[in-house]
């Protein structure tokens, strides 16, 4: 019944049709209620942020071009869209590790046409001061990210050394990237590095899901079947969130327009129905 809606535009978003999203960050509007901004961009002609609203459920284009004419705007922030009591918005006080979303001048728009902030690979990243345990249990979570990879600067033997799509400041949970099939490397840390690995193409775009319950590791990668290891309780969640690098210093090289965070292990069929409400949105294949 719900499969019906998810191909009819923007009605349900994401977290309408699954409730209770402990993080929501995004550059279109997540949750309908949310009332909020989507993101703070800089502009790096005088160093000026602005916040940027939505024009419907979308990012408001006319607001963000005209303010930042034809220099380079860098996100700032990226706010919380989620129900939580708290929000919790994603920051980069420095401006030269902001992501960008502008670039002199032009929008990029990488991923199926719509608004994706640019990590260079180097030094760019966002940050949460919150630890992990606000956004996920040490035995269950749910984490969704849309990403497109330009390239993998790292092949370390352990999972957590190399590139980060997102990652935690000590590195027990994230989605980290090897150059040397390439792949994509869901990562849960309890004792041992318990991983999935998947094969991946740069210059495409994936709807990737982490799941972690029933003392399994899940990786749904544009599909609802999941690959699966067998994974115990996460070992440490008093850390914080980074998108766009690891605990140490491997960057993603790629673009991110949202990603969503649960407390509980989602079912089978609440991922097909989020994974494939957001493929749509981004036109990317989901099956």
């Amino acid at each position: 019944m719900l499969l019906s809606h998810v191909y009819k535009g923007s009605f349900p978003l994401p977290i309408d049709f699954i409730p209770g999203a402990t993080a929501a960050w995004g550059t279109r509007r997540l949750r309908r209620a949310y009332n909020g901004h989507p993101l703070e961009i800089l502009r790096s002609s005088d160093s000026t942020a602005q916040d940027v609203p939505f024009s419907g459920d979308r990012l408001n284009l006319g607001v963000l071009t005209t303010f930042v004419g034809a220099s380079t705007g860098t996100v700032r922030t990226l706010y919380d869209q989620s129900t939580a009591v708290t929000a919790r918005p994603l920051t980069q006080t420095t401006a030269a590790d902001q992501p960008v979303l502008v670039s002199s001048g032009t929008l990029l728009t990488t991923i199926g046409g719509q608004p994706s902030l640019s990590f260079d690979g180097t030094s760019q990243f966002l940050l949460n001061t919150a630890s992990f345990s606000n956004y996920i249990a040490n035995n269950a979570g749910t984490i969704l990210v849309v990403f497109l990879v330009d390239a993998i600067n790292t092949a370390n033997a352990n999972t957590y050394d190399n590139d980060a799509v997102w990652g935690d400041t000590q590195g027990f949970v994230g989605l980290h990237l090897h150059s040397t099939t390439p792949d994509a490397r869901t990562f849960n840390f309890d004792t041992t590095d318990d991983k999935v690995t998947q094969t991946i193409v740069t210059s495409t775009p994936y709807v990737h899901i982490w799941r972690h319950g029933s003392g399994n590791l899940d990786s749904f990668l544009n599909t609802k079947t999941a690959a699966t290891v067998a994974s115990g309780n996460t070992g440490n969640l008093l850390q914080q969130i980074r998108m766009g690098k690891n605990f140490s210093t491997a960057f993603f090289d790629g673009h991110i327009p949202e990603m969503m965070m649960w407390n509980v292990a989602l079912s089978d069929v609440q991922i097909h129905l989020l994974g494939a409400s957001v493929a749509h949105h981004y036109g990317i294949p989901w099956s």
